[in-house]
């Protein structure tokens, strides 16, 4: 720690070596004066010993290893730092008598990108700084996050003053990063492959045990009982909702593996949203449960994906409407945030979610109300997707929820998209 307050004392070397004092405070100086009996000349050699000493402590404490190199009667001299011996298990003695000793106990495969960086550094004498690997005398290989600049003397010859530190555990923990990233990868690669491939697969078939059941109820050539209507009506509706489900997940895959682009276009946000809304109040006016809709007469025209704007908004609404008892109320607002997005806020007083749970909200395949309790229907894909189909579009999803009391949902969208390029919404890194 620097002491602020240096006593400032008419003698001029009581105030060097006060100012030095304050800097190292745990090395007590000798007071000198003019008075002490010692001539200028031995007082100036002596500072400059101290000096000299004072700060090759402070190199020698540094957890890094500094080091000078310039030209000298046609030699390359070098000084470096003692804890190069603790990087790299040589003395600073062996490296000194040897220059060129840092190139050699530098890693092969880095040499050439060694040669490439430092020499634009010489050439434009800008700072110098690279990660590299060396070859320690006990066979370790260290990482050396080294800086360099090239300075000038008073005579116009040209030195070079740098430090070295290790940085070894860092490389390894991002090693260990990467392989964990590109697993993480693969694993999604292949289930986004099976899902896809399996959808596919199950939707031939429903089609046509759909297409048989909606033939047969409405065939005259054999009327049907009621009995065997209804059973048809159930044959018919189980494989509409397997159908969407398989809907959902085909878009969770093309989601998640980059593949689903954006159809972008103009269209009223207002029109889109009552469109929407109108089909959820049919189902919300059943259960008594009220819809109501203010949208802000300065959110008109808006450039997005409008099947994926239709699409993100029920997704939210039916979930909104499920979670909600009879008599309870589901609010669609819709007003600017700033010149460039809007806000469509969903809220609902249901049942409200737990907070251990809002971490799992968004993720494909969770099912907050599971178990053999459960009351609600649902895979588990709608939010996960939604939030896909959010971020694909340049926007973000937050949820408040307070249990027993309701959630809210806040999605933000640019009012305008300008650039169609398909965007992949699912990161691993994230």
């Amino acid at each position: 720690m620097i002491r602020p307050e240096i006593p400032i004392e008419g003698d001029a070397v009581e105030t060097l070596l006060a100012l030095a004092n304050s800097f190292l405070p745990s090395l007590d100086l000798p007071r000198l004066s003019a008075h002490s009996g010692i001539t200028g000349s031995e007082t100036r050699v002596g500072i400059a010993a101290l000096a000299k000493a004072r700060y090759q402590i402070l190199i020698d404490q540094l957890p890094a290893a500094t080091f000078m190199a310039w030209f000298e009667n046609g030699r390359c001299e070098l000084y470096v730092s003692s804890y190069i011996e603790t990087l790299l298990g040589y003395t600073a003695t062996e490296w000194s008598e040897n220059p060129i000793l840092w190139y050699q106990r530098l890693h092969p495969d880095d040499r050439q990108r060694w040669n490439e960086e430092f020499s634009r550094t010489v050439s434009s004498a800008e700072p110098f700084r690279g990660d590299y690997r060396f070859l320690a005398r006990d066979g370790r290989i260290v990482w050396i996050h080294g800086e360099v600049k090239v300075l000038y003397d008073e005579s116009g010859q040209p030195f070079m003053h740098g430090m070295g530190y290790d940085i070894t555990e860092l490389k390894h923990t991002e090693e260990d990063l990467r392989q964990s990233r590109d697993k993480e990868q693969r694993a999604n690669r292949a289930k986004s492959e099976f899902l896809s491939r399996t959808s596919h697969e199950l939707r031939t078939p429903l089609n046509l045990i759909m297409g048989f059941a909606e033939f047969l109820m409405e065939s005259q050539l054999d009327p049907l009982d009621p009995k065997q209507k209804e059973y048809l009506q159930d044959i018919y509706t189980s494989g509409k909702h397997l159908l969407r489900l398989i809907d959902d997940v085909l878009d969770l895959a093309r989601v998640e593996a980059g593949k689903m682009g954006l159809r972008l276009e103009k269209f009223s946000a207002r029109a889109a949203i009552e469109s929407v809304s109108t089909s959820i109040k049919a189902v919300a006016q059943k259960r008594k449960i009220h819809v109501d809709v203010a949208i802000s007469p300065e959110i008109r025209e808006v450039t997005l994906d409008q099947q994926k704007f239709k699409q993100i908004l029920h997704n939210l609404l039916s979930n909104a409407v499920k979670f909600t008892e009879s008599g309870g109320v589901v609010r669609i607002r819709v007003q600017p945030q700033d010149a460039h997005h809007f806000n469509l806020v969903i809220k609902d007083t249901g049942i409200g979610i737990k907070s251990e749970d809002l971490p799992r909200l968004f993720q494909d395949f969770q099912q907050l109300d599971s178990g053999s309790s459960r009351r609600y229907e649902g895979s588990g894909l709608g939010l996960a997707l939604t939030k896909g189909l959010v971020e694909l579009q340049g926007g973000t999803i937050s949820v408040e929820s307070q249990y027993g009391v309701g959630t809210t949902f806040l999605v933000v969208l640019p009012k305008e998209i300008v650039d169609d390029e398909p965007r992949c919404a699912f990161d691993a890194n994230s």
